[in-house]
């Protein structure tokens, strides 16, 4: 539990430092991804609460799954579609930690008023 909480403090403060970016910043980083790849991504519920488990298992495959009741060939089929769909591998950290922050952005608005501007 209390590893679960550290990495819930960890997420956390990737959130808070996501939100304190800039408008110009935001915008440099978001013009280096597809958004409306990762729009679709992000308005599945499902995809969203796969991800955050695996990042919260500290990208974990095996306790992820065990975690989801689901089985760990299911997960891994998942997240290569999820990798092939969106462009990212969120089983590394460099693409956990992207994700995070793209998704902080399109939660917020930021991002979601990016993909809105580009139709």
């Amino acid at each position: 539990m209390a590893h679960t909480a550290r990495t819930n403090e960890g997420i956390n403060a990737l959130r808070e430092l996501a939100s304190s970016v800039d408008d110009e910043g935001r915008k440099r980083i978001l013009a280096r991804y597809d958004l409306f790849r990762f729009a679709r991504a992000f308005e599945d519920g499902e995809v969203v609460t796969v991800c955050y488990c695996l990042f919260e298992n500290d990208l974990n495959v095996r306790l992820t799954a065990r975690k989801l009741y689901m089985h760990r060939n299911t997960l891994i089929y998942r997240l290569r579609k999820l990798k092939n769909d969106i462009g990212l591998d969120v089983t590394t950290f460099s693409g956990a930690i992207t994700f995070i922050v793209l998704h902080c952005f399109y939660k917020s608005g930021r991002g979601a008023q990016k993909v809105q501007d580009e139709e």
